[in-house]
Order: structure tokens, then sequence, then C-alpha cells
């Protein structure tokens, strides 16, 4: 079995043809992937071996079911845009990757876009925990406070953990 690397934004295009893209924090591709087939199983565990899935990104305003029921299993947010993305502008922002195909296209501009949204969040959680020499707290800090926590609560929470481990 695979050690978790860390934590990842993905976006997923379903369809017959399906598609996924791993960003890690720093919004570097980590994998991209498509193919006919891919169920919501084999997309569980070929993106969870590569990490924990932070949030999952859609390139349409209404969630598909196949995402809904991912970010039910890896207990991770759904980012999506306010109106569905246009084809023209997922080729502008996806065409220094090179992606193979369409699918490919829209699960890498879906995981952009989530990347988009959250990185002030996940720069202010690195700012405050290096400040505060507390560096190794990170991953565990950016899942609290994306899932609502502000940072001085989040960074109490996981103190209270150390302590009752100890």
């Amino acid at each position: 079995m695979k050690v978790q690397q860390g934590l990842l934004i993905v976006g997923i295009d379903p369809g017959i043809t399906s598609a996924y893209a791993i960003l890690n924090t720093e919004g570097e591709l980590l994998k991209l992937r498509s193919a006919k087939e891919l169920s919501l199983n084999k997309l569980l565990a070929e993106i969870t071996a590569e990490g924990k899935v932070l949030v999952i990104g859609t390139d349409v305003k209404h969630i598909p079911g196949l995402i809904e029921k991912f970010s039910a299993r890896v207990g991770a947010k759904v980012i999506m845009p306010e109106e569905d993305m246009k084809v023209g502008f997922k080729e502008r922002v996806t065409e220094s990757y090179n992606p193979h195909n369409d699918h490919q296209r829209d699960a890498l501009a879906a995981a952009l876009h989530a990347f988009k949204e959250v990185q002030p969040a996940l720069q202010k959680v690195d700012e405050a925990l290096k400040r505060i020499g507390k560096e190794q707290l990170s991953d565990d800090m950016k899942i609290l406070v994306l899932k609502g926590m502000n940072i001085t609560n989040a960074l109490e929470v996981l103190e209270k953990k150390k302590i009752q481990k100890l």
C-alpha cells in the first residue's frame, strides 16, 4: 500500500469517458488521467492512493451525482463555479498543461478553479503556522480551516489533541 503524500485538490469530469486532475496544495499538477468506465470505486482507489482529498472541483454549477457521491465518501467539500465554465475559458486556463482531450481539460479546469478558490485560506494557514513555528500542523490545520473553522480555533483543537495523545 502506498504511503499518502499529502493533501490533494481534485477536479473530476464524469461521463462515459471520465477524467480527473490532481493538484497538490501548491497548485502543481500531480496526475491527469481519463478513461472509459471509470467507476466511483475506481476513482476513489486511484485518487486516494495519491493522498487525502481536501476539495473537489467541478466545471459546472450543478454538482454531478458522481461528484456528490465521491465527496461524501472522502469527506471533502465540492467547489463549483457560479456559472458553467465556457469551453474557451477552460482552453485558456489549461493550455500550458497540454491535456490530451476535452475530458482532461474539463477536469483540470475544475481543479485549477478549486485551487484558486482555496489558495488564500491555505496561504493564511501556512503564514500563521510559520509565525509560531508550528509548520508540522499544516495539513491538519488546512483540513479544519476549509471545513469552516477559523485559524485560532483550529490551532486550539490541534493543540488539545496533541496534549491528549501524551
